[in-house]
Protein backbone atom coordinates (compact mmCIF):
# COMPACT_ATOMS: atom_id res chain seq x y z
CA UNK A 1 0.00 0.00 0.00
CA UNK A 2 1.12 2.97 -0.71
CA UNK A 3 0.92 6.33 2.51
CA UNK A 4 -2.22 7.87 1.15
CA UNK A 5 -4.24 4.08 1.21
CA UNK A 6 -2.44 3.41 5.24
CA UNK A 7 -3.57 6.95 5.80
CA UNK A 8 -7.16 6.10 4.75
CA UNK A 9 -7.53 3.14 7.15
CA UNK A 10 -5.93 5.44 10.12
CA UNK A 11 -8.56 8.15 8.87
CA UNK A 12 -11.71 5.65 8.44
CA UNK A 13 -11.11 4.79 12.37
CA UNK A 14 -10.62 8.09 13.52
CA UNK A 15 -12.91 10.09 11.29
CA UNK A 16 -14.38 13.61 12.08
CA UNK A 17 -11.27 14.13 14.52
CA UNK A 18 -9.99 17.25 13.71
CA UNK A 19 -6.71 16.76 16.26
CA UNK A 20 -5.60 13.94 13.97
CA UNK A 21 -5.92 15.62 10.91
CA UNK A 22 -3.36 18.09 12.67
CA UNK A 23 -0.59 15.86 14.12
CA UNK A 24 -1.26 12.51 11.62
CA UNK A 25 2.74 12.33 9.84
CA UNK A 26 3.77 12.60 13.17
CA UNK A 27 1.94 9.42 14.16
CA UNK A 28 2.68 7.95 11.11
CA UNK A 29 6.25 8.58 11.14
CA UNK A 30 6.35 7.51 14.96
CA UNK A 31 4.22 4.15 13.66
CA UNK A 32 6.94 3.37 10.86
CA UNK A 33 9.84 4.04 13.04
CA UNK A 34 8.12 1.86 15.99
CA UNK A 35 7.50 -0.92 13.20
CA UNK A 36 11.35 -0.81 11.94
CA UNK A 37 12.94 -0.93 14.86
CA UNK A 38 10.74 -4.20 16.09
CA UNK A 39 10.93 -5.84 12.46
CA UNK A 40 13.97 -8.06 12.28
CA UNK A 41 14.09 -7.96 8.33
CA UNK A 42 17.01 -6.91 5.72
CA UNK A 43 14.95 -3.32 4.64
CA UNK A 44 15.43 -2.02 8.54
CA UNK A 45 19.29 -2.29 7.92
CA UNK A 46 21.85 -0.15 5.83
CA UNK A 47 24.89 -0.47 5.46
CA UNK A 48 27.66 2.82 5.34
CA UNK A 49 31.08 3.56 5.49
CA UNK A 50 32.69 5.53 7.83
CA UNK A 51 36.35 6.97 7.60
CA UNK A 52 38.90 6.79 9.98
CA UNK A 53 41.00 10.03 11.11
CA UNK A 54 44.39 8.90 11.92
CA UNK A 55 45.14 9.39 15.32
CA UNK A 56 41.37 10.06 16.10
CA UNK A 57 39.81 7.09 18.64
CA UNK A 58 36.66 7.51 17.45
CA UNK A 59 34.21 7.76 14.21
CA UNK A 60 31.14 9.83 14.09
CA UNK A 61 28.17 7.70 14.03
CA UNK A 62 25.36 8.10 11.59
CA UNK A 63 23.15 10.32 12.52
CA UNK A 64 20.05 8.17 11.37
CA UNK A 65 21.94 5.25 13.81
CA UNK A 66 19.53 3.29 15.66
CA UNK A 67 21.84 0.34 17.01
CA UNK A 68 24.40 -1.21 15.62
CA UNK A 69 24.71 -4.60 13.71
CA UNK A 70 28.34 -5.18 12.66
CA UNK A 71 31.27 -3.05 12.38
CA UNK A 72 33.95 -4.53 10.04
CA UNK A 73 37.91 -3.27 9.70
CA UNK A 74 37.38 -2.67 5.71
CA UNK A 75 41.54 -3.02 5.77
CA UNK A 76 41.94 -5.88 7.81
CA UNK A 77 38.36 -7.68 6.94
CA UNK A 78 37.80 -8.49 10.20
CA UNK A 79 34.64 -7.90 12.51
CA UNK A 80 34.92 -5.33 15.64
CA UNK A 81 33.77 -6.89 19.10
CA UNK A 82 31.96 -4.73 21.58
CA UNK A 83 34.33 -3.42 24.43
CA UNK A 84 33.43 -6.01 27.37
CA UNK A 85 33.00 -3.40 29.76
CA UNK A 86 31.82 -0.73 27.87
CA UNK A 87 33.70 2.99 28.55
CA UNK A 88 34.37 1.98 31.44
CA UNK A 89 36.29 -1.04 30.58
CA UNK A 90 37.85 1.09 27.57
CA UNK A 91 38.98 3.85 30.20
CA UNK A 92 41.23 1.00 31.56
CA UNK A 93 43.30 1.40 28.31
CA UNK A 94 44.10 5.20 28.21
CA UNK A 95 47.98 5.97 28.03
CA UNK A 96 48.78 8.47 30.20
CA UNK A 97 50.15 11.31 28.28
CA UNK A 98 47.27 10.88 25.50
CA UNK A 99 44.78 10.07 27.54
CA UNK A 100 43.79 7.41 24.45
CA UNK A 101 44.41 3.87 24.44
CA UNK A 102 47.35 2.79 22.49
CA UNK A 103 48.00 3.48 19.05
CA UNK A 104 48.92 1.21 16.26
CA UNK A 105 47.78 0.40 12.40
CA UNK A 106 44.77 -0.05 11.69
CA UNK A 107 45.11 -3.64 12.11
CA UNK A 108 45.08 -2.92 15.72
CA UNK A 109 41.73 -1.79 16.02
CA UNK A 110 39.64 -4.39 17.39
CA UNK A 111 37.18 -2.75 20.35
CA UNK A 112 34.26 -0.27 19.85
CA UNK A 113 32.05 1.11 22.08
CA UNK A 114 29.14 3.89 21.35
CA UNK A 115 28.85 7.05 23.74
CA UNK A 116 27.49 10.39 22.82
CA UNK A 117 26.95 10.21 19.12
CA UNK A 118 30.64 8.51 18.44
CA UNK A 119 31.79 5.71 18.15
CA UNK A 120 34.97 5.02 20.22
CA UNK A 121 37.53 2.68 18.66
CA UNK A 122 40.50 0.82 20.42
CA UNK A 123 43.39 0.65 19.90
CA UNK A 124 43.61 4.36 18.28
CA UNK A 125 44.37 4.09 14.43
CA UNK A 126 47.82 5.77 13.71
CA UNK A 127 46.54 5.82 10.31
CA UNK A 128 43.74 6.61 8.21
CA UNK A 129 41.40 4.04 6.98
CA UNK A 130 37.76 2.67 6.86
CA UNK A 131 34.94 1.04 8.91
CA UNK A 132 32.11 -0.65 7.04
CA UNK A 133 28.61 -0.59 9.84
CA UNK A 134 25.93 -2.46 8.66
CA UNK A 135 23.38 -0.89 11.73
CA UNK A 136 19.29 -0.65 11.88
CA UNK A 137 18.26 3.03 11.07
CA UNK A 138 15.65 5.35 12.20
CA UNK A 139 13.69 6.28 8.81
CA UNK A 140 13.24 9.72 8.27
CA UNK A 141 9.87 11.63 9.19
CA UNK A 142 6.74 11.55 6.92
CA UNK A 143 5.85 14.44 5.10
CA UNK A 144 2.75 14.93 2.37
CA UNK A 145 5.60 14.29 -0.37
CA UNK A 146 5.07 10.83 0.53
CA UNK A 147 1.12 9.87 -0.12
CA UNK A 148 2.06 8.37 -3.50
CA UNK A 149 4.88 6.36 -2.12
CA UNK A 150 4.96 2.64 -1.08
CA UNK A 151 7.18 2.13 2.60
CA UNK A 152 10.04 -0.56 1.63
CA UNK A 153 8.72 -3.08 4.32
CA UNK A 154 6.81 -5.88 2.75
CA UNK A 155 2.78 -5.37 2.42
CA UNK A 156 1.87 -7.63 4.95
CA UNK A 157 3.01 -5.32 7.32
CA UNK A 158 1.25 -2.56 6.06
CA UNK A 159 -2.17 -3.13 7.78
CA UNK A 160 -0.24 -2.82 11.28
CA UNK A 161 1.64 -0.02 10.42
CA UNK A 162 -2.10 1.87 10.63
CA UNK A 163 -2.92 0.17 13.61
CA UNK A 164 0.43 1.11 15.50
CA UNK A 165 -0.07 5.04 14.12
CA UNK A 166 -3.59 4.82 15.51
CA UNK A 167 -2.80 3.47 18.68
CA UNK A 168 0.54 6.34 18.85
CA UNK A 169 -2.36 9.02 18.27
CA UNK A 170 -4.62 6.98 21.61
CA UNK A 171 -1.71 7.63 23.76
CA UNK A 172 -1.98 11.49 23.56
CA UNK A 173 -5.68 11.41 22.94
CA UNK A 174 -7.59 8.42 24.98
CA UNK A 175 -10.93 7.15 24.20
CA UNK A 176 -13.77 7.35 26.18
CA UNK A 177 -14.32 4.67 28.61
CA UNK A 178 -18.23 4.91 28.79
CA UNK A 179 -18.44 1.83 31.84
CA UNK A 180 -15.96 4.64 33.62
CA UNK A 181 -17.14 7.44 32.30
CA UNK A 182 -12.90 8.60 32.00
CA UNK A 183 -10.64 8.62 29.48
CA UNK A 184 -9.03 4.68 29.05
CA UNK A 185 -5.48 5.68 29.25
CA UNK A 186 -4.26 1.82 28.21
CA UNK A 187 -5.91 2.04 24.58
CA UNK A 188 -3.23 3.57 22.80
CA UNK A 189 -0.45 0.84 24.20
CA UNK A 190 -3.08 -2.12 24.15
CA UNK A 191 -3.53 -1.20 20.40
CA UNK A 192 0.65 -0.61 19.56
CA UNK A 193 1.26 -4.13 21.43
CA UNK A 194 -1.80 -6.04 20.10
CA UNK A 195 -0.39 -5.27 16.24
CA UNK A 196 3.41 -6.07 17.21
CA UNK A 197 1.93 -9.53 18.68
CA UNK A 198 -0.11 -10.34 15.49
CA UNK A 199 3.28 -9.72 12.91
CA UNK A 200 5.46 -11.94 15.31
CA UNK A 201 4.34 -15.08 13.05
CA UNK A 202 4.89 -13.35 10.35
CA UNK A 203 8.78 -12.60 10.68
CA UNK A 204 9.33 -16.65 10.68
CA UNK A 205 10.14 -17.66 7.57
CA UNK A 206 7.46 -20.36 6.77
CA UNK A 207 9.99 -22.51 4.64
CA UNK A 208 12.34 -22.66 6.98
CA UNK A 209 9.92 -24.09 9.61
CA UNK A 210 8.91 -26.83 6.74
CA UNK A 211 12.21 -27.73 6.25
CA UNK A 212 13.12 -27.71 10.45
CA UNK A 213 9.88 -30.10 10.91
CA UNK A 214 10.95 -32.51 7.79
CA UNK A 215 14.91 -33.00 9.35
CA UNK A 216 13.38 -33.73 13.14
CA UNK A 217 10.19 -35.65 12.59
CA UNK A 218 9.44 -38.81 10.84
CA UNK A 219 5.48 -39.44 10.42
CA UNK A 220 3.86 -42.78 10.61
CA UNK A 221 1.41 -43.56 8.66
CA UNK A 222 -1.45 -45.06 10.28
CA UNK A 223 -0.37 -43.67 14.03
CA UNK A 224 -0.23 -40.11 13.79
CA UNK A 225 2.95 -40.06 15.67
CA UNK A 226 6.34 -37.93 15.50
CA UNK A 227 10.00 -39.35 16.19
Amino acid sequence: MIWEEILELCQSSLSGDSQWEREKWRHLTQARRIMYAHLDLPETYKQRELPVVANQDYVEQPADLHSVKWIQNKDSGSKLRKEPNGTLGRSRFFVADTSKPPTGTMESVYFYVREAGKIWLRDTPNEAGTLVVEYKFVPAPLTAADLNKEDDLPSQYHMAMARVAIGSYRLFHPPMNKELGMPDEMAGSRMIQAALAEIEAQQEDPKAKENLDTRRSLYLRGYGMRM
